[in-house]
């Protein structure tokens, strides 16, 4: 399975990339207790809404290295904001790639 995020502000790639490295590993893939498959358990929106809660996260522990005042950048908090049309797919994540992103989109493939 392929899932990809579109950005559109390549500053963020580090965070993005980051966020995605998340699920190479994760429980989702070693445990199935409701016999699941990865589309149903990695759906647009289960990826937007993790994306939203921990991307401020990872930006601030993997991408700027503390190098800003946490409190004076409380809008990066907004701004790290993704919608399930920013989530692709599989063969989305494959037409996505053949376009020019200007380094906007990052995706990972996982088995």
């Amino acid at each position: 399975m392929k899932i990809g995020i579109f950005f559109g502000d390549n500053d963020f790639g580090i965070t993005i990339r980051e966020f995605l490295k998340l699920f190479e590993n994760s429980s989702y893939n070693h445990h199935n207790m409701n016999n699941l498959t990865l589309d149903e358990r990695f759906t647009k929106e289960r990826i937007a809404f993790l994306f939203n809660n921990s991307a401020t996260t990872l930006y601030y522990i993997k991408q700027n290295g503390f190098c800003y005042n946490l409190d004076i950048n409380y809008n990066t908090n907004n701004y790290l904001k993704i919608d399930k049309s920013d989530v692709y797919i599989n063969e989305e994540v494959d037409k996505m790639l053949k376009k020019d992103n200007d380094a906007c989109f990052h995706f990972i493939e996982i088995k």
